[in-house]
This record gives C-alpha cells, sequence and structure tokens, in this order.
C-alpha cells in the first residue's frame, strides 16, 4: 500500500489529504501514519511551511505531492526512483 501510495503522489498533481485518502479509500489517520512511514524511510520529505504555493519556476514543482494547510509533503529522489521501478 505504501508503494501504492507513493506512485499516487508522483502520478498526480498537489493535492490535500482529503483527496488523496478519498482516492485510495483509507481514513485521513492511516494516511498521515503512512505519509510518516514514507517520510522517515527517505521516500517523501516535509518542505518548510514557507512555501507560499507559488510553484511556477520553483525547482521542487515537479515533487510537491499533498498539502494540507500546515504540512506539505514532497516526494524525494529515492522516492521517485522506487515509484518509476515499481509496477501497479
Amino acid at each position: 500500500m505504501l508503494e501504492r501510495l507513493l506512485r499516487f503522489l508522483v502520478e498526480t498533481e498537489v493535492s490535500t489529504l482529503e483527496a488523496v485518502s478519498g482516492e485510495l479509500g483509507i481514513g485521513r489517520d492511516l494516511l498521515e501514519q503512512m505519509l510518516g512511514d514514507l517520510c522517515r524511510g527517505g521516500y517523501v520529505s516535509v518542505v518548510p511551511m514557507q512555501c507560499q504555493r507559488h510553484c511556477e519556476g520553483c525547482a521542487a514543482e515537479a515533487q510537491c505531492a499533498i498539502m494540507d494547510g500546515r504540512r506539505l509533503w514532497s516526494v524525494t529522489d529515492k522516492g521517485l526512483r522506487l515509484a518509476h521501478t515499481t509496477g501497479p
């Protein structure tokens, strides 16, 4: 399920926790736990909130994944490599 979440983050535009949990059919608490697991594994990282969502021209534009008003998760290079090597 973690690899499915990671692929979803890589394949979709910036989204909210509610949208991702609905799309994957899981609760928000489980989603946050999964994001924590991916973060601890180095597959996603939390972007400091000085990000004002001015994405155009941002170096991390293609890697930002989920925003919930307090945090923004970004898929790391390690996460991108894994997402591109695993199948559905």
